[in-house]
C-alpha cells in the first residue's frame, strides 16, 4: 500500500542560456514547482509543475497556491493493484479529485509523484502501471516497442539538424511563423541538405494568416513534411477547410482545451487533423492524456508526446507515457534548452535517440531536490503553506 506520510515543494528558477521561443513569444528564464512526496517507507516520489508563459492556460501563482495547500495526511492510501472499485489510475484520480486540484499543472505534478511512489512499491516502472486504450506491451521488456525521438531544431538551424542526425536523430521539428515565406525557404534547404530519409515537421503554433494558408501548405506539400502542427486555430481551419483537403497533415496542439475529451472528437473532425500533439502538463496527466489518445486512436489520429521546455521530472513522466502508448509516432522528447538548470541526470527511458523499455521502478529518478541546491546559478526555495 502507498501512504503520503509528508510533502514538500520548492520552487526552481534558473536562466536558459539558449533563448526557447516560437512565433509569438520568447521564454529566457524558467520557474518549476518540484513536488516530493514521501510514504512511510522514506521513498521519494517526485512530480513537477512548470506552467509556460503565453502557452499554459493556468499561471505559476495559481499551481503554486494549489500545491502548497493539498493535506495530502488527509488522503486514502493507494493500492498499487487498484481497488476493488477500478484500475490505479482510477484511484489515484480520485484522490487528486479528493485534493482538489483545478490547475493542469498541479494536476500532472501531484499525479506524477502519486505514479512515482506507487511505481516503487509495486516494482514496475510507470509505464507499466498505465494501462487502457492505446497501451500495447509484450511482456519481455525486450520485446516491448521503442519510440523514437523527434528533436527540435533552435539557434544555427542547419548546424543544430546536422549535430542531431550525426547523434542518430531521423526526426526533426522546426519552429516556424514569423515569416512564412523565409520558413518555407529554410525548410527547402533542410530537405535539400538532409535528404528525403529524415523526417521534417514543422509547428507554427497558430501563427500563419488564414487567407495564406492554402498557398503555404500547397508550397510545403513538396517538401513532404511529416505534418505541420497548429498552423493557424481551430476555428480558422474550420472556415478554411471547406475549400479542399490540406495536401499535408495536420496536427493539433493548443487548439485543444486542456484535457478537454468531450470536445477531442468534434475538433478532430473539424480540422481534418491526423495527429493530436499531447504535452501531459498541459492536458493535466499522464492519466488523462492517454485518455485523449484512445479517444484520438478509435478516430484514426494518432497521439505525438510533447513537453512545455520542463524539467527531467516532467520529461520522465511524458517518457512513460509515450512507452505505454507505443508503438506510436516519434514522440516530440528530445533533450532540450528547458533542461539546461537542472543537474544532468540519466532518465533510464533515454538511449541515443529513441525512449527504450526498462525495468527502473517508477520514474527511476534521483531525488533532485539536494542536487538543485549545490548547482550554480539555480535558485532553490522550498515553499510552507
Amino acid at each position: 500500500m502507498v501512504r503520503v506520510a509528508g510533502a514538500r515543494v520548492f520552487e526552481v528558477q534558473g536562466p536558459l542560456d539558449e533563448s526557447v521561443a516560437n512565433a509569438k513569444a520568447v521564454w529566457c528564464e524558467r520557474r518549476s514547482l518540484l513536488l516530493e512526496l514521501t510514504d512511510e517507507a522514506g521513498r521519494i516520489g517526485q512530480g513537477e509543475a512548470s506552467p509556460l508563459p503565453g502557452f499554459s492556460r493556468e499561471s505559476f501563482d495559481q499551481v503554486c497556491t494549489e500545491l502548497v495547500g493539498i493535506d495530502w495526511a488527509s488522503l486514502p492510501e493507494l493500492d498499487p493493484a487498484g481497488s476493488a472499485s477500478g484500475t490505479i489510475e482510477k484511484t489515484i484520480e480520485e484522490r487528486l479529485d479528493m485534493a482538489n486540484l483545478r490547475t493542469p499543472a498541479a494536476r500532472f505534478a501531484a499525479e506524477t509523484a502519486l505514479l512515482d511512489l506507487t511505481g516503487q512499491v509495486a516494482g514496475k516502472p510507470i509505464s507499466q502501471l498505465l494501462a487502457g486504450t492505446g497501451s500495447a506491451r509484450p511482456i519481455e521488456t525486450a520485446l516491448r516497442p521503442r519510440v523514437a525521438l523527434a528533436a527540435l531544431l533552435a539557434g544555427d538551424v542547419l548546424a543544430a539538424a546536422s549535430g542531431r542526425v550525426d547523434r542518430g536523430y531521423r526526426h526533426l521539428k522546426l519552429k516556424v511563423g514569423r515569416s512564412p515565406a523565409e520558413d518555407l525557404a529554410l525548410l527547402a534547404t533542410l530537405r535539400a541538405e538532409l535528404g528525403p530519409e529524415i523526417g521534417l515537421r514543422a509547428d507554427a503554433n497558430g501563427s500563419l494568416a488564414p487567407e495564406a494558408l492554402p498557398a503555404w501548405l500547397g508550397s510545403a506539400a513538396e517538401l513532404e513534411l511529416e505534418f505541420v502542427e497548429e498552423p493557424v486555430p481551430l476555428g480558422a481551419l474550420k472556415a478554411l477547410k471547406g475549400q479542399r483537403p490540406s495536401p499535408v497533415p495536420l496536427a493539433i496542439d493548443e487548439s485543444l482545451s486542456p484535457g478537454d475529451e468531450a470536445g477531442l472528437p468534434a475538433a478532430l473532425e473539424a480540422g481534418g487533423y491526423c495527429y493530436t500533439v499531447l504535452k501531459p502538463s498541459y492536458h493535466g496527466g499522464l492519466i488523462r492524456c492517454q485518455r485523449l489518445a484512445g479517444l484520438a486512436r478509435s478516430r484514426g489520429v494518432e497521439p505525438v508526446v510533447s513537453h512545455l521546455f520542463e524539467g527531467p521530472v516532467a520529461l520522465a513522466g511524458a517518457a512513460e507515457l509515450a512507452l505505454a502508448l507505443a508503438p506510436c509516432p516519434p514522440a516530440g522528447l528530445a533533450p532540450h534548452a528547458g533542461l539546461e538548470h537542472w543537474p544532468s541526470i540519466q532518465i533510464p527511458a533515454f538511449r541515443e535517440a529513441e525512449l527504450v523499455p526498462h525495468d527502473t521502478p517508477g520514474l527511476g529518478l534521483p531525488p533532485l531536490a539536494e542536487r538543485l541546491a549545490e548547482e550554480a546559478g539555480v535558485r532553490l526555495k522550498e515553499l510552507r503553506p
